[in-house]
């Protein structure tokens, strides 16, 4: 399904090691790895372009050794994310990796500026590892799709069935129904319906794939997240909602919650168009 992956990497062992994690996708018969590396425009930085340019090529050949296509890029731009987004677009990439950075011993990823920004301003899925996630290939078996009973949610279910085809995944329907403990009766029963539509749809969507189906009650980011933990899959996947203003679109506060707290990878999918972002930040910049 992703034949073609755009892996940002910055030069650390840590960003490399988001490339053990990919190799279910890299494995494909028809799959491509896209190394990338940015790098600053200013006429000094050329020695740092060169030594990049060595590095994506190093690491290039590594993978070729282990019989996986790769090729290695150096972008040149003062904002690394926006060059991410439009070097994935240009390339054809069908999905962008790049890896958190987090604070040892607190379980908690610090998305930065970049990783939040590739989410923000890419027109394609992200794929968001966190720290303590880029130990091993990223796991495939049991896959978590999160859904809120929105179409919006609902648009991760065509990448949650390719998964399913093409890695025997379990996809597990996770949904959360607001319902506080003073809801009426009729409150309640609307919100079962709704659930119920909502498995009703995915499932037809979805068509033969293994589908387990998770209802909770209550905050929907700390319920998704013990669902989660519950259920151990190998990635999340979901849609993020987001707002178009002045130069940003937020991530949204259940993707947010996910990607900072979950112990697995998170597949991003954006329920906006990027572009927006784009257009916003343009307009500012020359205002």
């Amino acid at each position: 399904m992703f034949e073609r992956v755009l892996v940002a990497l910055d030069g650390s062992p840590r960003s490399e090691r988001i490339l053990a994690a990919l190799e279910p996708f890299a494995q494909q018969p028809s799959s491509e790895v896209l190394l990338a590396r940015v790098v600053g425009p200013k006429p000094g930085d050329a020695e740092e372009q060169v030594q990049a340019l060595s590095y994506v090529r190093s690491l290039e050949a590594r993978l070729d050794a282990k019989g996986l296509r790769a090729s290695g890029h150096v972008l040149v731009g003062r904002d690394p994310a926006v060059e991410l987004a439009s070097f994935a677009a240009k390339s054809g990439a069908s999905l962008v990796a790049i890896a958190t950075h987090g604070r040892a011993g607190l379980r908690r990823v610090v998305l930065g500026s970049v990783a939040e920004r590739v989410v923000r301003v890419a027109d394609r899925p992200v794929l968001i590892v966190n720290p303590w996630a880029l130990e091993a290939p990223l796991a495939l078996g049991r896959v978590v799709v999160a859904l809120d009973g929105s179409e919006a949610a609902e648009g991760a279910l065509p990448i949650a069935a390719g998964l399913a085809r093409g890695f025997g995944s379990e996809l597990i329907l996770v949904h959360v129904e607001e319902v506080e403990a003073l809801d009426s009766l009729v409150a309640v029963a609307q919100e079962h319906r709704k659930t119920e539509k909502t498995f009703e749809r995915a499932r037809r969507s979805l068509a033969d794939a293994r589908v387990r189906t998770v209802v909770r009650s209550g905050v929907p980011h700390a319920e998704l997240l013990d669902s989660i933990l519950e259920t151990a899959p190998g990635l999340v996947v979901l849609t993020t909602h987001g707002r178009t203003g002045l130069a940003r679109i937020a991530l949204g506060s259940v993707a947010e919650a996910v990607i900072r707290g979950a112990p697995c990878p998170v597949l991003v999918k954006r329920s906006v168009p990027a572009l927006a972002a784009w257009l916003d930040e343009a307009a500012a910049r020359k205002s």
